[in-house]
């Protein structure tokens, strides 16, 4: 039954083929009651459903909005569309819903001899077990463009990521490039990776005269005649190169424009151009050498080495050993320099303080051929400044020859204070002392005068002097740098000012009273006196009679003292007796106690 205004409204030219009746409907609704209707044509007739202009064909609910199927010769569906054979539209299908297969793995979307142009979509997946898999059609490749442009953050043109949950044993690669040669003329290409159009990482499939080996990196091919190759090693390496047998070539070869920067041969020899930054400790077992002598340097003059630990240094033969602190000093720890193994020439430049000790103390005038002592500039084959008095100054002394003991050997300090021999302490110029004479002078340690030995004496030559007088009238005539001991320590005389108190001896009278701690006596009751006299005072410890000006005449004894004991030689007393004695001028300034007198005569 067909009733009128029912369904849609449209503009038809159809043949409906009932029996052999022909029905055109031109407007209207067109209704079949529930009864199912086959539409056909004729043979090589066309079913054709045409709107009119500004409509569509609508199957489904007719209340569907029409966003994109807008024109007479648009088809708009609500619903499923399910397609058995071929379905072929001239403009393009767009669907609000999935499009889906009636089975799986089984329907294509174009075909081996007619493909899609372009496939526009997110995300391309697979149903759960099943490979994605790219076959692109034989002689062709998969080629792909990707274009990004971001204001802000890193991008990535391909992103590839897996995340793998292994529960079977077995290994995992998370890429794989498989290239297959079964025809190439050429050598295959396994991988080239470019920036801006130049290759950065290669990868071959073998080596030949172009090719160093199967891994390239860089722009174009390496030069070489020999094939090396990278392979996974046992023991861990992540990188290992293991050439062939025979192989005798470089294993690696860096090089920048065309200049190799770092190679190493088959043997494991380094040559390297440039500089190298090493963090933590080499160990090398063998030695350094350098391929150029005396070329390269350890260090550089504002990067040093902090300790150099050898046990030899040499040079090449015919090479000088040069030590350069720049500016600074050169210091040795140790507190022996052992020269005995060589006889050693030191060679000092041609100046006058060439060689300086401890600032100033010693100086080599490498010049003139002098040695200085306190100066730099020496006036003479030896020069000494400071501590030095003129030639005609007095000095204490002791002759060397006093103080030898019966086997002419030289007394100690201990023998030279008990002496009782005829030793002799005199005032002599210093033009008549003479090395091994003994000195009196003053011992810092233990403020005393003592006797000390003189080892040399010194010709200073020709200097400016300097006359010191205290205010009891003495006065000496001195250098300039000769030091005298003040309240303030020593000093030189240029540094002394007028007032100022210096360090001298004592000044006593020619009689004084002395203890006796050994007294002569005999054995009858009788005045004795000295014959000889030998004093031993306390300060000097030593005090020997000037046989110009002996103490031992009876006319310096001013007070006789009379023994009485019945014992003879000299004794020790408990009552010790004091004698008042006349001294010569030699020991006015020294004496304070007197030890012993002998040998003794009667006085009638």
């Amino acid at each position: 039954m067909i009733k009128k205004n029912q369904w849609f409204s449209v503009f038809l030219s159809v043949a409906i083929s009932v029996g052999v009746i022909a029905c055109i409907v031109r407007a209207g609704t067109l209704e079949f009651d529930g009864v199912p209707v086959d539409i056909t044509t004729t043979a090589n007739e066309d079913l054709i459903i045409c709107p009119g202009a500004g409509g569509n064909t609508q199957v489904g609910d007719a209340t569907g909005t029409n966003s994109q199927a807008t024109s007479n010769d648009d088809l708009h569906v609500t619903g499923v569309i399910e397609v058995d054979g071929v379905t072929c539209t001239e403009s393009g299908i767009i669907s609000g819903s999935n499009i889906v297969s009636d089975t799986d793995s089984n329907d294509s979307l174009g075909s081996s001899t007619v493909a899609w142009s372009n496939l526009y979509v997110d995300n391309v997946r697979t149903t759960s077990g099943t490979e994605l898999s790219l076959s692109p059609a034989s002689g062709s490749g998969v080629d792909g463009s990707v274009t990004r442009s971001a204001a802000t953050g890193s991008e990535a043109a391909y992103d590839l990521s897996a995340a793998v949950n292994k529960l079977t044993s077995g290994n995992f690669t998370g890429l794989k490039l498989n290239v297959t040669n079964t025809a190439s003329p050429g050598l295959l290409k396994l991988q080239d990776l470019q920036v801006n159009g130049t290759s950065i990482l290669q990868v071959y499939e073998d080596a030949d005269s172009a090719n160093y080996g199967r891994l390239s990196v860089g722009s174009g091919y390496w030069d070489g005649s020999t094939s090396g190759y990278f392979a996974g090693s046992s023991d861990g390496a992540q990188i290992a190169i293991n050439a062939a047998s025979g192989f005798e070539g470089n294993l690696i070869d860096a090089q920048a424009a065309g200049n190799s920067v770092f190679k190493v041969d088959y043997q494991g020899n380094v040559t390297q151009a440039g500089d190298t930054t090493q963090t933590g400790n080499q160990t090398i077992a063998g030695n350094i050498v350098p391929s150029a002598d005396s070329t390269y340097n350890l260090g550089s003059s504002t990067s040093a080495w902090r300790y150099l630990y050898v046990d030899t240094i040499a040079t090449a033969a015919g090479q000088n050993l040069i030590i350069n602190t720049d500016g600074g000093t050169i210091d040795i720890d140790d507190g022996t320099i052992d020269l005995s193994t060589q006889t050693v020439d030191i060679t000092l430049n041609s100046a006058i303080d060439a060689l300086n000790f401890d600032s100033n103390t010693l100086s080599i005038d490498a010049s003139n051929n002098r040695v200085g002592i306190g100066t730099t500039s020496p006036a003479q084959k030896l020069h000494v400044e400071g501590q030095c008095v003129t030639g005609d100054t007095f000095l204490p002394i002791i002759s060397a020859k006093e103080i030898l003991n019966p086997k002419s050997e030289i007394l100690n300090k201990s023998q030279i204070q008990n002496s009782n021999n005829t030793s002799c302490l005199e005032f002599k110029p210093i033009t008549d002392v003479q090395p091994g004479d003994y000195v009196l002078s003053l011992n810092e340690d233990t403020q005393e005068i003592e006797p000390h030995r003189i080892n040399a004496l010194l010709d200073m030559g020709v200097k400016p002097v300097f006359k010191l007088t205290t205010e009891d009238g003495r006065s000496i005539r001195t250098t300039g740098n000769h030091p005298y001991l003040t309240k303030e320590g020593w000093k030189k005389v240029i540094e002394i000012s007028v007032g100022e108190e210096i360090a001298a001896s004592k000044l006593m009278t020619s009689s004084m009273v002395l203890d006796v701690k050994g007294y002569p006596y005999s054995n009858t009751e009788r005045q004795s006196s000295n014959e000889h006299c030998h004093g031993h005072f306390d300060s000097p410890p030593f005090l020997g009679c000037n046989r110009r000006a002996e103490i031992n005449n009876v006319k310096h004894v001013t007070q006789r003292t009379i023994f009485t004991n019945a014992e003879k030689g000299l004794k020790n007393s408990l009552a010790i007796p004091s004698i008042n004695i006349a001294l010569p001028r030699s020991a006015i300034n020294f004496a304070t106690k007197l030890w012993y007198f002998s040998p003794i005569r009667s006085i009638a």
